[in-house]
C-alpha cells in the first residue's frame, strides 16, 4: 500500500475510545462516533438482549464484517466473560480494529485479518481512497453490490483478500452471530453450518437488503436460514434482521416479517 491514512483519537461519553481515520465519511461509522459515541445502537441493544435470553458464563460472539470495532467494542466491554472473533478484510481498517482493541484494553478478543466465504480462496480487489470515502463501510466484496450500489469500483490500492469458511476455523460454543458483508451473507453462511450445528444454532444478526436487483439472493439466503430451522424476523423496520432457532433456547419475541 502506497499510503495509511492520518487518524485521530475519540473518546465517547461513556468512556470508550476510538481510533479514527480522519476524512469525511460523512455517511459512515467515523462520523456517527464523533457526533454521538456510537453506530447503530439499535444492534447493540438487539445483541444484548439475545445473549441475555439464553445466559452463559462462557461462550464466542462473532463479528464478520467488524469494520473499526463500532459494534465489538462495547459489546465486549459489557460482556466481558465472552470472547469476540472479529473478521475484517480491508488493511488499514484491519489495523484500526486492532488498535481500538488494545485502546479499549479488550483482552477477550481476537481480531482476524480475512474474510469469510463459502470455500477457501484468494481475490483481488481495490480499496477505497480512505482520505476521500463517505462511507468506507460500504466497502465489498460483491461485485453485485459495487456495480449496483457505488456505480463501479473503488480507486485506493489492489490488495489479495484471503477467504476462508468458518468451519475450517473448529470455533465452538458460539452465542451469538453478526454478519455484516455487504451483500455476500449466504457465502459467508454456507461456509459455516458446521460451526452452527455444533452450537446448537445461535442467533443470527444479519442485514438483506430491499434493492429490486438484490431480491433474489434475498431469497436464496432466506431460503438456506429457514432449512437449517430458523425464523427470521425484522426487528426495526430497516434492512436489519435476526434469525432465531427454537432449539437454541429462549426466543425474544419481535413481530415476523
Amino acid at each position: 500500500m502506497r499510503h495509511l491514512p492520518d487518524v485521530e483519537l475519540v473518546q465517547t461519553p461513556e468512556g470508550l475510545r476510538y481510533l479514527l481515520l480522519q476524512g469525511p465519511d460523512t455517511h459512515g461509522v467515523s462520523q456517527s462516533l464523533r457526533a454521538r459515541g456510537v453506530y447503530e445502537p439499535n444492534l447493540q441493544v438487539l445483541a444484548g438482549a439475545l445473549l441475555q435470553a439464553n445466559p452463559v458464563a462462557e461462550g464466542v460472539v462473532l463479528d464478520i464484517g467488524a469494520n473499526l470495532g463500532s459494534f465489538m467494542v462495547p459489546m465486549a466491554k459489557r460482556f466481558a466473560s465472552l470472547q469476540f472473533h472479529c473478521f475484517e478484510v480491508q488493511p488499514p481498517i484491519y489495523y484500526q480494529l486492532c488498535a481500538n482493541v488494545m485502546l479499549n484494553r479488550l483482552g477477550n478478543v481476537t481480531a482476524h485479518p480475512f474474510g469469510l466465504g463459502r470455500a477457501e480462496t484468494e481475490i483481488e480487489v481495490t480499496l477505497p481512497v480512505y482520505s476521500e470515502e463517505i462511507n468506507i463501510g460500504s466497502f465489498s466484496l460483491s461485485a453485485d453490490m459495487r456495480r449496483e450500489v457505488r456505480g463501479g469500483e473503488f480507486k485506493g490500492d489492489q490488495v489479495k483478500v484471503k477467504i476462508v469458511n468458518l468451519d475450517s476455523l473448529f470455533i465452538e460454543r458460539v452465542r451469538l452471530v453478526k454478519i455484516d458483508v455487504e451483500g455476500l451473507e449466504l457465502e459467508v453462511l454456507q461456509g459455516a453450518a458446521g460451526t452452527l450445528l455444533r452450537s446448537g444454532f445461535p442467533p443470527i444478526i444479519y442485514e438483506a437488503w430491499a434493492f429490486d436487483w438484490y431480491a433474489e439472493q434475498k431469497r436464496a439466503l432466506e431460503a438456506f436460514l429457514i432449512g437449517l430451522g430458523y425464523r427470521l424476523m425484522n426487528f426495526d423496520g430497516s434492512e436489519n434482521f435476526i434469525a432465531q432457532h427454537p432449539g437454541f433456547g429462549n426466543v425474544i419475541g419481535l413481530t415476523a416479517e
